[in-house]
C-alpha cells in the first residue's frame, strides 16, 4: 500500500537542513599557518576606520566602503635562516618586510605563538629588540565561536637611544563571531572573528628616570581556513600617560594572490648558522670575482683570520674568491662580534667588481 507523501514533513526537513547549515560552526584550524617561502600583500586602510560590527553567529560584515592606502609585502621565511634565530630558539617561522627586521613566531598543532622582534633600520638608525619572557599564545587550534583563553606575560624592549621598556601584559583572546566578510569585490564565507584585548603596563627607564604609562589594545581579526593571513585587522590602541590619553588605529586587509610563492627579493641575506657558530652572507654573483667583506663597528677588534682568506689592509676585512651564481661567504661569529658592546650595530660592507652592499647585525 502506498503511503501519502507528507508535505508538512518535507517542509520541516528542508527547514531543518537549511537552518543547520546556516548555523554550522566555523572551526579555525592550522591551515592558516603561513608556508615558508611565501608572502602576503597587506594593504593599509584608513586609520580612522574602526568599526568592528556585530558579534555572534551568522554575522555579515560589509566593508565595501574601506578606503585603501599604501601596501607592503610580508615575507614568511625559515626562522633558522635569519641573523637572530639564536635569540628565538623555538621559533619556526619569521616574518619580514625588508630582511632587516624580523618578527618571530611558532605554528604547531596546538596554536600560534609569538616570541618577539629584532632588527635594525639603517635609514633612521632605529634598533628594535623585543623579547617575551614566555611564548605568547596568539591563537588556539582548533578554535570556534566562544572559545577563549587568558595569558599573562612580560616583555623587555630596547629602542633607539638609552631607554629600555619593561612591560607587563594581560591578554584575553576570544572567538566572538563567525559569518560572511565582504571586502569590496571579494566575499569570504565561513570566517571566524578573533577579538584580542590586551592591557600593557609600561615602565620606560634610562637608568636615571622612569616613565610609567598604560596601553589598552582592542584588536579584531577575521580568519578563514586555508588563507595564511588575517583577511582584515582592525587595531585600536589607547595610551594613558599622566591622566592624558591618545588613540591610535592601525588597520589592514590582506590582498589575496593566486601565486603567493616568491622569488627571493633580497639580493643579499645574512644568516646565522648555529651548527658551526658562523654568520653566512648569501648572494648571487653575476661573474667570477673577488669579494671584500669589511666589518665595521665601534668595538670590533682584529679577529684571527680563517684559512683560505687573504689578509688585506683593514684588520677586520676579508677577501673571498666567488663563482658566478649562488655563493655563501662564511665568517666565524668571533670574527663578526669580537668584544661587541650591548645595543651596538655591526656593519658589514660587501664589495665586488660589480656591486657594493651593506648588511647590518644588531647586538641586543
Amino acid at each position: 500500500m502506498k503511503h501519502p507523501f507528507n508535505k508538512s514533513l518535507l517542509v520541516f526537513l528542508i527547514f531543518t537542513f537549511i537552518n543547520s547549515n546556516t548555523n554550522a560552526q566555523v572551526v579555525l584550524d592550522k591551515s592558516i599557518a603561513p608556508a615558508i617561502g611565501t608572502r602576503t600583500l597587506f594593504i593599509n586602510i584608513d586609520s580612522a576606520f574602526y568599526k568592528p560590527g556585530p558579534s555572534g553567529a551568522n554575522c555579515t560584515w560589509n566593508f565595501s566602503d574601506i578606503i585603501r592606502r599604501d601596501s607592503t609585502y610580508l615575507y614568511y621565511v625559515d626562522a633558522k635562516q635569519t641573523p637572530y634565530h639564536a635569540y628565538f630558539n623555538f621559533a619556526n617561522i619569521a616574518m619580514t618586510t625588508d630582511h632587516k627586521n624580523f618578527d618571530y613566531f611558532k605554528f604547531d598543532n596546538d596554536g600560534y605563538y609569538n616570541f618577539g622582534s629584532m632588527g635594525y633600520e639603517p635609514e633612521d638608525g632605529t634598533r628594535t629588540y623585543s623579547h617575551l619572557w614566555y611564548e605568547e599564545q596568539m591563537l588556539r587550534f582548533p578554535m570556534h565561536l566562544g572559545d577563549s583563553f587568558y595569558t599573562q606575560n612580560k616583555r623587555i624592549s630596547e629602542y633607539i637611544g638609552t631607554f629600555t621598556n619593561h612591560q607587563s601584559i594581560q591578554t584575553k583572546v576570544i572567538a566572538d563571531a563567525y559569518g560572511t566578510l565582504i571586502l569590496g569585490s571579494d566575499t569570504f564565507r565561513n570566517t571566524l572573528r578573533i577579538h584580542e584585548r590586551s592591557v600593557f603596563h609600561d615602565s620606560f627607564s634610562n637608568g636615571e628616570r622612569s616613565i610609567l604609562s598604560k596601553q589598552i589594545l582592542n584588536k579584531y581579526q577575521w580568519y578563514c581556513n586555508g588563507i595564511q593571513a588575517p583577511l582584515l585587522s582592525l587595531d585600536q590602541t589607547m595610551r594613558v600617560y599622566k591622566g592624558d590619553s591618545s588613540i591610535r588605529c592601525s588597520n589592514s586587509i590582506a590582498g589575496i594572490e593566486k601565486n603567493v610563492v616568491f622569488e627571493n627579493p633580497f639580493a643579499f641575506r645574512l644568516v646565522y648558522n648555529k651548527n658551526n657558530d658562523t654568520y653566512e652572507i648569501h648572494f648571487q654573483s653575476d661573474r667570477d670575482q673577488k669579494v671584500n667583506v669589511q666589518i665595521n663597528c665601534s668595538s670590533c677588534l682584529d679577529a684571527s683570520k680563517q684559512k683560505k682568506k687573504q689578509k688585506i689592509s683593514n684588520p677586520n676585512a676579508y677577501v673571498f674568491e666567488v663563482k658566478k651564481g649562488a655563493n655563501v661567504l662564511s665568517l666565524k661569529a668571533s670574527e663578526v662580534k669580537v668584544n661587541s658592546m650591548p645595543a651596538e650595530t655591526i656593519e658589514l660592507l660587501i664589495e665586488g667588481d660589480s656591486f657594493q652592499e651593506l648588511l647590518y647585525l644588531l647586538v641586543p
